[in-house]
């Protein structure tokens, strides 16, 4: 399941920075921690099931902490 959840990621990421780029707002080809945070948040805020989000948030917390990056917005998402 993780394996697929990044692939989306990076799919869904690829058009943003696509958009971005002919835009003119972006140098860079990777995201950042906190912008997949932001991205995730997005998400978690969005009309999605909300079983989707429930696992959707359960592996990108498991992969931004598996980097050492913890995210107390996040984790505030799943106890309220």
């Amino acid at each position: 399941m993780e394996d697929i959840l990044l692939r989306e990621i990076d799919r869904i990421g690829e058009m943003i920075q696509m958009i971005a780029h002919r835009l003119g707002l972006v140098g860079e080809k990777k995201f950042s921690d906190r912008a997949l945070e932001t991205f995730i948040e997005i998400l978690f805020y969005s009309d999605l099931d909300e079983s989707k989000k429930a696992g959707i948030l359960k592996e990108a917390l498991s992969y931004l902490d598996s980097k050492g990056y913890i995210s107390f917005k996040l984790h505030s998402l799943i106890t309220d």
